[in-house]
């Protein structure tokens, strides 16, 4: 008896991967926005944000569909942060930074009555930035220090938006926050990490 239910049991297990493996597939397209960026400052005395500044978010993203509910989403994308504040030795400041990033999204789908066109989504996961070119500039675009920002930055995404059906592919709508872990500079100096809010929209094409 305990045989033929465990029997059963696999059967129903092994249906269901099957399931899921035949509704896997990939969607590939560009992904673009923009980034609304600050530092944050971290020290026994303080803890403050200096104010914000605009970017770009541009690249490329993949998804991979395990189920209805569940895809997995690696972006590699170029993306500009920094943040303006005042000195008062210097008086107004731009920190400008560029960053490869590779972000690794796990997404949750909810689903709704008309979920065939429209797809509520949230997801979270790491985000791996490599840092390009880092640059401290006055109001006269004269470079007060250059190349500062350490190499590598690990950083934290969540955010959740809205898939459209449209076409032969999926048109989606975010809202995102990335949270940097890493301070930007090496040990030993002031810990400042990046901060970022972004817009972001991107077109999957299904294969």
């Amino acid at each position: 008896m305990k045989k033929n239910f465990l029997i059963k049991i696999l059967i129903v297990a092994f249906c269901y991967i099957a399931l899921i493996n035949a509704q896997s597939k990939f969607s590939i397209g560009p992904t673009i926005g923009v980034n609304f960026s600050t530092l944050k400052i971290r020290d026994a005395t303080q803890i403050g944000l200096i104010a914000p500044q605009s970017g770009m978010y541009a690249g490329i993203f993949v998804n991979y569909k395990f189920s209805n509910l569940l895809t997995v989403q690696p972006e590699l994308a170029f993306s500009m942060k920094g943040s303006s504040a005042s000195s008062n030795m210097d008086g107004p400041v731009t920190y400008v930074m560029n960053y490869f990033e590779i972000p690794v999204l796990v997404k949750f789908y909810i689903p709704i009555s008309n979920s065939g066109t429209i797809k509520p989504n949230f997801y979270a996961g790491p985000s791996f930035a490599f840092n390009t070119a880092s640059r401290i500039k006055n109001d006269y675009d004269f470079t007060l220090a250059d190349n500062f920002a350490r190499k590598f930055d690990l950083g934290l995404v969540f955010g959740g938006g809205i898939g459209i059906l449209t076409g032969k592919g999926v048109l989606d709508i975010s809202l995102r926050d990335d949270l940097g872990m890493n301070s930007i500079y090496e040990p030993g100096e002031p810990v400042i990490t990046n901060n970022v809010f972004s817009i972001i929209v991107n077109y999957g094409f299904d294969f």
